[in-house]
């Protein structure tokens, strides 16, 4: 409740600052310094020593914003560059804890990377930019990996993982923050109050983006313009929030650092190994273990279950009616685990795409 408190009286500052002037040159250069000593902190002792700062994270719009404001404020366009290629910097820093974190190593060290990426993601949040959003999904994507592995040794408490795991933006204060970046990289507001159950306002927000597009693609329509030959450019400001670009793969957050796509804003970009970790984190509550013995129904030509499957799912039959069958996700989470491949999402796409070029050059 807190949360959505405070989302809200960022919701009013943001539209407040649409009628508050243009920040003067002392400001701006007060910001540029800042950024030079976060970049140098992040050059240095990578994220920790960008948190080590206790300077406020900048507000990153996207790359469309700040192109949007070249003409108008160019003294202003030339700090929104310099927060987005502070924020690339940033993206990359991440790819590089991502190859980390899939390197064996000890619970201790799990639980640090996880607090590590949990209070970045949480400064990062302090300010409700496009930028942010996405390099805060990106930093509790990631911490979903030390959270599986120290979910799955049962020697670390699982009230301690739990405590990490309430610290990943809840499914509300995440929608609340979608909205205001939405709203604040729009011409105009793009919605309103957001009201009724969860599915009611994620309808909201996909009914308010498709008529908006569709303005878009009638503009083009009338005019006979073919969808290939569509630019921004020749739009109004209103419309041209609705046209985004074509994502390049892999879709990872470097890659698609540049682009404009505010659409992926609508569904979000949360990773659904959050939800994989819930369901993995109950299982070993609720059943203490993590059995691999199989029942005495399997067959070892079985073509539906695995030995472990077996177990799992067995194992999982007294608490099924209450919860759900979620021992196929667990069953799956222990092995990814176990194997050493328990991948955040950026990490995922990147392989997909490197496994699909060796199958194309014919490799293995």
């Amino acid at each position: 409740m807190k949360s959505i408190l405070r989302l809200s009286i960022i919701i009013l500052i943001a539209a407040l600052g649409s009628v508050l002037p243009a920040a003067d040159s002392a400001q701006i250069g007060a910001e540029m310094e800042r950024l030079e000593t976060l970049s140098r902190a992040l050059e240095d002792r990578g994220v920790a020593g960008v948190l080590a700062t206790a300077l406020p994270s900048p507000l990153i719009r996207s790359q469309y914003y700040a192109d949007k404001i070249a003409a108008r404020e160019p003294e202003r366009r030339a700090l929104e560059q310099a927060k987005r290629d502070f924020g690339l910097k940033l993206a990359r820093a991440l790819d590089d804890l991502a190859a980390q974190l899939q390197k064996h190593t000890h619970s201790a060290d799990r639980a640090s990377q996880a607090s590590l990426l949990l209070d970045l993601a949480a400064w990062l949040k302090a300010a409700p930019g496009y930028g942010n959003y996405i390099l805060f999904s990106r930093s509790e994507s990631l911490a979903t990996v030390p959270l599986a592995y120290l979910t799955a040794d049962l020697d670390y408490s699982l009230a301690s993982v739990a405590a990490l795991r309430r610290r990943i933006t809840s499914l509300p204060e995440e929608r609340a923050f979608r909205v205001i970046v939405l709203n604040a990289e729009a011409s105009r507001p793009f919605i309103g109050a957001l009201g009724g159950g969860e599915s009611d306002q994620d309808n909201q927000m996909q009914f308010a983006w498709g008529k908006g597009w569709k303005a878009m693609s009638d503009w083009f329509t009338t005019k006979t313009i073919p969808i290939s030959q569509w630019k921004r450019d020749a739009l109004s400001e209103e419309l041209a929030f609705f046209l985004d670009d074509h994502a390049p793969q892999p879709f990872t957050s470097v890659n698609l650092w540049q682009c404009k796509l505010h659409n992926t804003l609508i569904f979000g970009h949360r990773d659904k190994q959050v939800e994989n970790i819930d369901r993995f984190m109950l299982f070993r509550e609720e059943v203490g273990s993590f059995p691999t013995q199989p029942p005495r129904w399997w067959k070892p030509d079985d073509k539906l279950y695995t030995a472990t499957k077996a177990a799992f799912e067995h194992a999982w039959l007294p608490f099924e009616k209450q919860y759900g069958p979620i021992f196929d996700v667990a069953e799956m989470v222990y092995q990814q685990v176990t194997d050493g491949q328990f991948l955040d999402r950026d990490t995922q796409y990147t392989r997909l795409v490197e496994a699909q070029k060796r199958t194309q050059n014919g490799k293995p």
